[in-house]
């Protein structure tokens, strides 16, 4: 898989969440990285997280890259994830499942 610029003007937030999760611990992490249509690096972040699950690590990443967006008050902003199911769930009106429901419904539009 490559990188893909966003189109002139547009910034793109590249985020992903991964995690161990067996019966020696959970640990999980998740980054963002915002980068403007020449490549060029705007701003990124990584962090530890509680590890429930993938599914989890990946929602947590999703719903940091829109907090990111609002923040620093990007008006064109790409978000990117390679969780389709995540970003899916965003946009239809079934209920996502229990470890991603608060991150889904706080970023959901009507």
């Amino acid at each position: 898989m490559t990188w893909s610029p966003p189109g002139q003007g547009n910034l793109k937030i590249n985020c992903d969440g991964d995690g161990t999760f067996n019966t020696g611990g959970q640990k999980a992490s998740m980054g963002n990285i915002i980068r403007n249509h020449l490549g060029k690096v705007v701003d990124g972040r990584a962090k530890s997280i509680p590890g429930i699950s993938s599914l989890y690590s990946e929602a947590a990443a999703v719903s940091e890259a829109c907090i990111m967006a609002v923040t620093l008050q990007f008006k064109n902003a790409i978000i990117e994830n390679d969780n389709a199911f995540i970003i899916t769930y965003g946009a239809i009106e079934e209920a996502p499942p229990w470890e991603v429901y608060v991150f889904v419904n706080s970023h959901s539009h009507p």
